[in-house]
């Protein structure tokens, strides 16, 4: 997950799925700044609590999330709101399939059960039952991770940034000389 360390994230909600999945061998990187101090302590008394200090992995603010996202099976955003959702595009942009709450904007950029899946936010039990879908279905996961990254690609790439901007001048040119 890369987000900034906060109740807002849902870094707790992933905490919960990894407990569920009951899988030692797993391991959760949480990459960004601790924007909560509170919340951050809270985290770490669930780890303990659970047993879990040692499989989950708070990495703080790094210049290589782009290697880190690509270098992960999974790509998790539990967030309770976000307004883009650029981390889901740079994850489908690495090869990594994405799991993530159902919100509008992530609805625009995630298709659920092809490029990655929605699930309802905070649902803990959801997140683990697709994580583990993916984790033990290695042709799934690599499907999904595939159609995502053609499906950022062809939505965010440089060609439809160039073709969006061009029509919005010359929508701006048409209107500005239409209203002389």
């Amino acid at each position: 997950c890369v987000a900034k360390i906060s109740d807002s994230k849902g870094q707790g909600m992933l905490i919960g799925m990894l407990h569920r999945l009951k899988d030692p061998d797993l391991h959760l990187l949480l990459v960004g700044d601790v924007f909560d101090q509170s919340y951050k302590n809270s985290l770490d008394e669930k780890l303990r609590t659970l047993g879990l200090q040692n499989n989950v992995h708070f990495l703080g603010f790094r210049e290589d999330v782009f290697e880190i996202l690509g270098a992960c099976e999974i790509s998790f955003l539990p967030s309770k709101s976000e307004g883009l959702g650029n981390v889901v595009i740079e994850s489908l942009a690495m090869g990594t399939t994405v799991i993530c709450s159902d919100l509008p904007a992530l609805r625009e950029i995630v298709r659920h059960g092809e490029t990655g899946f929605l699930v309802p936010e905070g649902d803990v039990d959801a997140f683990a039952l697709h994580a583990k879908e993916l984790l033990n279905d290695n042709h799934l996961n690599c499907r999904m991770a595939s159609a995502g990254y053609h499906s950022v690609r062809k939505k965010f790439g440089k060609k439809a940034f160039v073709e969006a901007t061009m029509n919005a001048l010359e929508g701006a040119l048409s209107r500005n000389s239409s209203s002389r």
